[in-house]
């Protein structure tokens, strides 16, 4: 049964509405924040926009989170927690290597997307 594009909104409003506290992981982080980057600082707090459906998925951009990355790192999902709480982790569009010269300050913008039952 398929879900209008005003159920698939309200769903993920809720879904990020449970938390703004955004971390870095190396792999999938599972049911419980796996595979955690130890970055500077430890998590970056992302302020999340309107949903909003194209081509059948309801997606809202967070504001930009940037935290230090220790070198040979790659940063390949994000996680959302709610306090010390793990909610759910998503793969990156693109995965961002970090070199071997050193920490750096790696810059994401969370993309939390719905697709519901279509």
């Amino acid at each position: 049964m398929a879900e209008t594009d005003a159920v698939k909104n309200a769903i993920n409003d809720t879904r990020k509405g449970q938390g703004t506290k955004i971390t870095y992981h190396t792999a999938d982080p599972g049911k419980n924040g796996a595979n955690l980057i130890t970055t500077t600082p430890a998590s970056a707090t992302t302020t999340w926009g309107a949903s909003s459906v194209t081509s059948e998925i309801s997606e809202s951009v967070g504001s930009e989170v940037q935290m230090s990355v220790p070198a040979s790192t790659t940063v390949a999902w994000i996680g959302q927690w709610n306090g010390a709480t793990f909610l759910r982790g998503w793969p990156l569009d693109s995965s961002i290597g970090v070199g071997s010269g050193g920490a750096v300050p790696v810059a994401v913008t969370p993309k939390l997307r719905y697709t519901g039952n279509t």
